[in-house]
């Protein structure tokens, strides 16, 4: 009763609202009411209770058979809030979890019994689940589009830019392994803030048939919102693998000739697929793409090209699916499964490189989302582990382990995508990673075979151009689109209308997911001040000597245009003084004439100047059209000193000296190794043409104006050099260098000698690699001629009737005689076939000398189907390996070639026992005992 009287009180009070503001209005002018005390409501004895009488003389009394009325509007607020936060804490478990609404009403229906909770009975009411969904006919399936503006405009509520760039993402999901129903989400990733919001969805039995009408609403849509909306969108790139990309352009795929999006390189068909050889080409550009000037490029004409883009500058070569899943994968594919080619590793290789990996597991940092795995679970292996491996662990595992050529191949590789993917150097480095990457892809058929120059090797040619544009390699991967993809398959919980449950679930997410994104209304940062804070950095271009560095603002001078520099001899102490902001010494600290760049922007940190260095440069003024140098921390060229008049200084820094002319050298990348060919290899000849193949060495940063010199079409000798190009940057020869150290060229001798030094020095460590490998060779001769005339086999005849082997017997005779003579019977087994080249048949032919089909019908590999014993385990699998190895033509012979034609020999040996009956039958004669195979020459 108490309470239901309370909540009448509440209701009437709240129907007299308007009257109480007037009555405490004017009480409040009669008496003055004490902060700390509220007045009390006495209802009067007339028979209408709607209005509430403030007496003044008890003014501290303010209650109706205690029970006070803000104290009910007070706690009614409490328990609405509550209820609100309960669910909301609800809703965000319920989404974070994927609970299904089965559980949830469950879950509602316990709740909702106890009295402090008043929570939604319907789980759909809770999750604000949209009751319809609009589904479009989009041939052979559907497609739902979503409210992604809206989306985008709750994430970014204060732009920090004029625009907002964004990338697009098109691929292709499939649902099921038992079904073709596959999912082609429209994706775009708000670049400044990395999140992936979804456009539309298509799903259906197969990729839609007509991608214009699959792209049409989104065009549409963008083009419309770039002409009206207040909201600045600019589409920065579009990240697709080769074929979506193909797919959406309407252009050939990666297997017709004329496939590459970015040059028109003609493709050659070599062992039954499509290559790509090494040699010249044009780049294209916007303007002829859209011209279709090359019709072999082209299939159709796509409503892409309605979208302000450029079609070929913004359309990259994709980081994850062409590196990490595509050549990184290739390479580890070649050397350890596969057909056999020159780089195979051997079994033991292999599980030494398997090792190495779980060696160095226990040392990944937690930062990587995947540990190493062994080579055997390869074919599992996801695109973050391959990119663990190019990135990090690749050159560890492998040395050692892989041929000495093979491993400097795939060292150039590794040092190109590490320095593409480094924010610090993927621009003023980028020079140098494209010219390895050249020599990569050039030597890459001379390596492994031309059949292997595949479209995804060519396109490593396009990479550190399309980095200039688009910023290191993570800035435009696939990675992030990829971990959407798999967030939009979880969503699907039963295999009827997926379409529809996937946009009920992300239409619930997205009320929860956005709003931990939102950014404040005020940022700090637009109420910045350009004070003289050692804390704060700016980026400057000193004038005397064309450099670029990263100066604290409180080094400036009052004029802004002059700098001072610290006159230490340690770069470390340099380095310090830059990044601490010290406050300069005047009287010893030298002067420098500099220029603001970036547009004078200020930088909180060190670090993030140093990050935001290739910006300022591409945002400087046309007058800075040089390279301009980014040197070390510190690390400085002086060509002129000006110094101040010597005086006192309380520092401990040594003053710099008067003749001070000497300029310190910068830090720079020293060429890689001469590539050579181990003795026997014949990879490549060390010399072509006149000029010594070699490693490209360090060259200068790209210009501020890269972006202009690709643009229009350009030959490869502008951008790729051919491989002429690149032997004739060889490693100087001695006679070169004598003869130069007369001349008056500016080159110090010093510093030749130094190339000279490096030079032997590299060329010493490859006659010891090639002195080791003899040795070891030496060895294993000696070693087996030891053997055999310790044990007479050289001198000693096979016996006749050892072989074949029909049963048990003959068996374990063969094995005791192996045990004392193993050199005897591998040349027994060798006779007649040495000069075969086909791993198969030298294979049957040897088992043919070894076993009657008789007693090879009991063996099978495994050792399934009965009584049959297991091949695989016997020792004569040994035996037929080393036979193999032991032949000139096939001592590289692959090992599942050889375990292959062992299992198929046999499986067929009761074909071939009644086969002989067959015959034996039509020349009624008694059937003899049958040796398979060809005579053998003893």
């Amino acid at each position: 009763m108490e309470k239901a009287r309370s909540r009448k009180i509440f209701r009437k009070v709240r129907q007299g609202n308007s009257d109480f503001a007037l009555i405490s209005e004017s009480a409040e002018k009669i008496i003055p009411l004490p902060s700390s005390s509220l007045p009390e409501a006495h209802t009067q004895s007339s028979p209408s209770p709607e209005y509430l009488i403030f007496e003044a003389d008890d003014i501290s009394d303010y209650s109706d058979n205690n029970l006070s009325t803000q104290s009910n509007l007070s706690d009614s607020d409490s328990e609405q809030s509550n209820t609100e936060s309960s669910a909301s804490d609800l809703r965000g478990w319920a989404l974070k979890h994927n609970i299904t609404f089965s559980a949830l009403g469950d879950l509602l229906e316990i709740l909702n019994r106890h009295p402090n909770f008043d929570l939604p009975k319907d789980p759909r009411t809770l999750l604000c689940t949209p009751r319809s969904t609009t589904i479009e006919k989009v041939e052979p399936g559907e497609y739902v589009h979503f409210e992604w503006i809206s989306s985008v405009e709750k994430l970014i509520q204060v732009p920090t830019a004029d625009y907002i760039k964004i990338q697009i993402n098109i691929d292709g999901i499939p649902l099921y392994k038992s079904s073709t129903r596959q999912f082609w989400p429209i994706l775009a990733k708000i670049v400044e803030y990395n999140q992936v919001v979804v456009i539309g969805i298509y799903s259906g039995f197969g990729k839609p048939t007509n991608i214009n009408n699959f792209l049409r609403q989104f065009v549409n849509e963008f083009n419309t919102i770039e002409q009206s909306s207040n909201l600045k969108l600019k589409i920065s790139a579009i990240v697709c693998d080769v074929p979506a990309r193909s797919f959406i352009l309407g252009t050939k795929c990666h297997n017709g000739y004329s496939s590459c999006g970015k040059c028109d390189i003609k493709g050659e068909y070599l062992d039954n697929r499509v290559t790509f050889p090494p040699g010249n080409y044009n780049l294209r550009n916007n303007e002829n793409f859209r011209s279709k000037l090359d019709t072999a490029h082209h299939n159709q004409a796509s409503i892409i090209e309605l979208l302000p883009i450029d079609l070929v500058e913004d359309v990259p070569v994709d980081f994850m699916h062409l590196v990490c899943l595509g050549v990184t994968r290739k390479l580890l594919f070649l050397w350890v499964k596969g057909k056999k080619c020159p780089g195979r590793l051997r079994p033991y290789q292999v599980d030494q490189l398997s090792t190495n990996l779980l060696k160095i597991k226990t040392s990944i940092p937690k930062e990587f989302s995947r540990k190493p795995r062994p080579i055997r679970d390869l074919e599992h292996w996801k695109a973050t582990e391959y990119r663990q491996f190019i990135l990090y662990t690749g050159p560890t595992v492998l040395k050692k382990i892989l041929a000495p050529q093979f491993y400097q191949h795939f060292l150039c590789f590794h040092v190109a995508i590490t320095i593409l993917a480094n924010p610090n150097t993927y621009l003023n480095k980028n020079n140098y990673a494209q010219e390895l990457l050249i020599y990569f892809v050039n030597n890459f058929g001379e390596l492994y075979g031309k059949k292997y120059n595949s479209h995804n090797l060519h396109n490593l040619l396009h990479l550190s151009r399309d980095c200039i544009r688009h910023g290191p390699l993570d800035q435009f991967s696939a990675f992030p689109f990829e971990n959407k993809l798999q967030q939009i398959k979880r969503l699907v919980r039963s295999p009827s209308l997926p379409l529809q449950q996937v946009y009920r679930r992300l239409v619930e997410r997205e009320k929860i997911d956005l709003s931990s994104f939102k950014q404040p209304v005020c940022q700090v940062s637009f109420f910045q001040v350009d004070i003289n804070s050692p804390e704060c950095f700016k980026v400057f271009h000193f004038v005397e000597t064309d450099e670029v560095e990263i100066i604290p603002i409180n080094w400036l001078s009052a004029s802004k245009n002059k700098c001072w520099w610290p006159p230490y001899k340690s770069s470390e102490r340099q380095s310090k003084a830059v990044m601490n902001g010290d406050t300069p010494n005047q009287q010893v600290w030298l002067s420098f004439d500099v220029k603001v760049l970036g547009g004078g922007k200020i930088f909180g940190s060190y670090n993030q100047a140093k990050n935001n260095v290739g910006k300022a440069l591409e945002e400087t003024d046309s007058e800075f059209e040089s390279d301009l140098e980014v040197t070390g921390r510190g690390q400085r060229h002086k060509k002129t000193v000006h110094l101040p008049p010597p005086g006192d200084s309380d520092s401990e820094e040594e003053p710099p000296k008067m003749k001070q002319n000497r300029s310190i050298p910068t830090k720079t990348i020293p060429p890689p190794p001469q590539y050579f060919s181990l003795v026997g290899e014949g990879l490549q000849s060390e010399k072509e043409d006149g000029h010594e193949s070699s490693l490209p060495g360090p060259s200068d940063p790209p210009s501020p104006t890269n972006s202009q010199q690709y643009q229009g079409t350009l030959s490869s000798e502008q951008v790729l050099s051919s491989s002429h190009e690149l032997e004739s940057r060889s490693i100087p020869q001695a006679e070169d260098i004598d003869t130069t150290f007369g001349r008056d060229n500016g080159t110090s001798p010093n510093a030749g000698n130094l190339e000279f030094q490096k030079w032997m020095v590299r060329q010493m460590n490859v006659m010891k690699a090639q002195l080791r490998q003899l040795q070891e060779s030496v060895d294993v001769l000696v070693s087996n001629y030891n053997w055999g005339t310790k044990t007479g086999g050289r001198n000693e005849k096979f016996p006749v009737g050892l072989l074949p082997v029909d049963d048990e017997s003959d068996l374990k005779k063969l094995e005791d005689f192996a045990k004392a003579s193993r050199i005897t019977l591998n040349t027994e087994l060798q006779k007649g076939i040495r000069a075969t080249k086909d791993v198969k048949i030298a294979t049957q032919r040897i088992l043919a000398k070894l076993l009657t089909d008789k007693y090879a019908s009991s063996y099978n590999w495994i050792g399934s189907r009965g009584p049959k014993s297991p091949f695989s385990k016997s020792w004569m699998k040994h035996i037929i390996y080393e036979a193999i190895q032991g032949l000139e033509n096939l001592g590289n012979a692959d090992d599942d070639e050889i375990w292959e034609a062992i299992k198929n020999w046999l499986k067929n040996s009761n074909k071939r026992i009644e086969s002989d009956r067959k015959k034996l039958e039509k020349s009624n004669a008694a059937l003899p005992l049958r040796n398979t195979g060809p005579e053998s020459d003893n």
